[in-house]
């Protein structure tokens, strides 16, 4: 929990995405997480993996490394309410980019 509270210190608005082993739902096989992986949701909440992009990757020291979004989808927000709202379901402030 330190080293996550640690980033959070260091920039308020930094996302934190931790490296999640994973087991084969069929084979129970245990597998472990990537650091060049992020998860992810559709705009339908379907959780998938999506591999972050080579020349982003590449450019950090150590994989604990923090690296920039691309595309930023969300902003997000200083005062950050919508995480401290437990009935809110999804977060939308129409500040999309995609690029």
């Amino acid at each position: 929990l330190e080293p996550i509270v640690y980033r959070i210190q260091q920039k308020r608005t930094a996302i934190l995405c931790p490296i999640i082993d994973a087991i084969n739902s069929y084979a129970l096989s245990y597998h472990s997480g990537f650091s060049n992986t992020v998860g992810t949701f559709t705009w339908s909440l379907h959780f998938s993996w999506s591999h972050i992009f080579s020349r982003i990757y590449n450019t950090r020291k150590s994989s604990v490394d923090p690296f920039p979004l691309e595309p930023l989808l969300l902003r997000i927000k200083e005062k950050r309410s919508a995480i401290l709202c437990p009935g809110i379901d999804m977060i939308s402030d129409q500040n999309m980019a995609y690029g």
